[in-house]
């Protein structure tokens, strides 16, 4: 599973890689808006857009971000983690496939990432691992 985590906070970014490495992603880590789109436009494309909605080089709206993260990766799984991740999910325009706030603890993080994953086609072999990491964090 090849993962790009668009987030410009050091220590989020780093916990993001490690959460998607823990259920076996492949992760890229890009900080700047102009840099997504970068990542964005070549192939392979990621399977999963972790994205920041709040990024020092981007002047887009929500919407906006979202359109374009759409219009270059069209079938990716679009995750938008962000502090803003709720009134995000409220503005008119394109939507991410998840919204999910950066302060959500691993579990509810897993449960969101598990749901997406599990009604997509391409992740049959990622959906066991997943689901292993959310029973063994409940025990």
């Amino acid at each position: 599973m090849r993962v790009l985590v668009v987030e410009d906070e050091e220590i989020v970014g780093k916990v993001l890689k490690h959460r998607f490495e823990k259920i076996g992603a492949s992760v890229e880590i890009v900080t700047l808006w102009r840099d997504a789109l970068a990542r964005l436009s070549q192939n392979p494309k990621p399977q999963i857009v972790s994205l920041d909605l709040v990024l020092p080089d981007c002047q887009l709206s929500h919407p906006q971000q979202i359109a374009e993260v759409r219009k270059h990766a069209p079938d990716s799984l679009l995750l938008v983690v962000s502090g803003f991740a709720e009134s995000a999910s409220k503005e008119d325009g394109p939507k991410a496939d998840a919204y999910i706030d950066k302060r959500q603890d691993g579990i509810s993080f897993y449960d969101v990432v598990m749901q997406q994953v599990a009604s997509r086609k391409g992740f049959e072999d990622d959906l066991p691992i997943i689901q292993e990491t959310v029973r063994r964090m409940t025990k």
